[in-house]
């Protein structure tokens, strides 16, 4: 959302500035969506949610594991789920 707002705000500020031949709007606008998108990047979090269908969620924050790590994470829980689906219908 961040990054649309700040979309919206830098063409917009060149809109105006152009029709108006102010630098000072391109400036500030410019500066305003610099400053949107430093926050976007600075907010961002990687989280991982396993989910159950029924059951309830398990969320964790992924910021400190490489992504090689959580992949391996994510096969090893994608496969208890297949074993336990197979000991369920045998």
């Amino acid at each position: 959302m961040l990054l649309v707002i700040a979309a919206i705000i830098g063409i917009g500020g060149f809109i105006v500035g152009n029709q108006n031949n102010s630098s000072y709007a391109v400036s500030f606008t410019v500066v305003l969506a610099i400053i949107l998108v430093s926050i976007y990047f600075l907010t961002r979090k990687h989280v991982c949610v396993i989910a159950s269908s029924g059951g309830s969620r398990i969320v964790f924050a992924t910021s400190n594991m490489s992504h090689d790590s959580l992949i391996r994470f994510i096969d090893l829980v994608e496969d208890s789920k297949y074993r336990s689906t197979l000991r369920a219908l045998v």
